[in-house]
């Protein structure tokens, strides 16, 4: 039972860290955020690239001490509509979300596509169950809503647009 328990735990450390990434920028204490890879030469000044790296390492930082807040504020409108934001912590994917284990995370590469979504390669670096180090590369999206980038969890861009009909 304790090895399945322990690779349900690693298997949800991975899931969420694939669906969400960012890092630390603002804590003073080395040994309390991630490191983070220089992405200057990424955002080269684009104010929409600086957006979706800010908005990345603002919901992992909040993640990391506990606050699912920046998940949910990070939702297409249509799940915020659907759900509570008590509703939307019962959530298999949110209840078991953790940001805690993260030690290092590098965004290394930025693509916008057709103004309204842009795609993200990271690599993230973390503590599995048994304190080996493991690293996993990602593709994802992120969108921009309402004035902002946001990255979902949960939420699906077919969605919004389902529900925007």
């Amino acid at each position: 039972m304790v090895r399945i328990n322990s690779f349900f735990r690693l298997f949800l450390i991975l899931l969420i860290t694939g669906v969400l990434f960012g890092c630390s920028g603002q804590s003073d204490n080395k040994a309390d955020k991630p490191e983070t890879a220089a992405v200057d030469d990424l955002t080269q000044g684009d104010p929409d690239k600086q957006a979706i790296k800010d908005m990345l390492e603002e919901a992992i930082e909040r993640l990391r001490y506990g606050d699912k807040g920046g998940l949910y504020d990070n939702e297409f409108d249509f799940v915020k509509e659907k759900y509570t934001f008590d509703e939307y912590l019962q959530h298999l994917y949110i209840k078991t979300a953790t940001g805690d284990s993260v030690t290092s995370f590098d965004i290394l590469d930025i693509k916008l596509l057709d103004g309204d979504s842009a795609r993200i390669r990271d690599r993230v670096v973390f503590v599995g169950v048994q304190g080996d180090t493991s690293v996993m590369h990602n593709e994802y999206s992120v969108y921009y809503e309402n004035g902002r980038w946001i990255k979902p969890t949960i939420g699906f861009k077919t969605g919004q647009i389902l529900q925007e009909k």
